[in-house]
C-alpha cells in the first residue's frame, strides 16, 4: 500500500470516529516518516549519493590524519637528530621505517629530503660568494 492510500485509509478512519485527533496526528506523521516513502523524502540515488559523501568524508578524514600523523613523526624525528637523541644512521633508519608505512609519508619525506638538499646547496653557494651565516633559508 502506497503512503497516498494509507493516509485515505487514516483519514477514513477519523472520520469514521475510530480515531482520535491526536492518534490521527501520531499515525499520519509514523506514514510520513523517514521509514516510509514519500515524495517529501530522499530519492534512491540521493540517498546513495549522501551515503557515498559521508563515506567519501570519511575516507578524506582519514587521510588528512594520515598526512598530519606522518608529517608529525618525520618533523620530531628531525628534531631528535637536531638535537644530538638520535644518531644520523639511527635518523635515517627510522625513516626508512616510515617510508614503508604509508605512501604520503614516503612522498613528504622525499619532499623533506630536496628541500634539505637545496638548502644545503644555497648555503654553499652564499658562503662561496661571501654571503656567509648572514643568510638564512628555512
Amino acid at each position: 500500500m502506497s503512503y497516498i492510500e494509507e493516509l485515505k485509509e487514516l483519514g477514513k478512519l477519523k472520520d469514521a470516529g475510530i480515531l482520535s485527533e491526536e492518534e490521527f496526528q501520531q499515525k499520519k506523521e509514523e506514514i510520513l516518516s523517514k521509514d516510509s516513502p514519500s515524495p517529501r523524502k530522499e530519492g534512491i540515488l540521493s540517498r546513495g549519493l549522501r551515503k557515498w559523501y559521508s563515506f567519501a568524508e570519511g575516507q578524506v578524514i582519514k587521510q588528512g590524519e594520515k598526512v598530519q600523523k606522518g608529517y608529525s613523526d618525520v618533523r620530531e624525528l628531525k628534531r631528535l637528530k637536531n638535537n644530538g637523541v638520535l644518531t644520523k644512521k639511527e635518523y635515517e633508519t627510522q625513516l626508512e621505517e616510515l617510508k614503508n608505512h604509508d605512501r604520503t609519508t614516503k612522498a613528504y619525506i622525499e619532499y623533506n629530503d630536496a628541500t634539505d638538499e637545496l638548502d644545503k646547496a644555497l648555503r654553499k653557494n652564499a658562503k662561496r660568494r661571501g654571503v656567509g651565516s648572514k643568510v638564512k633559508f628555512k
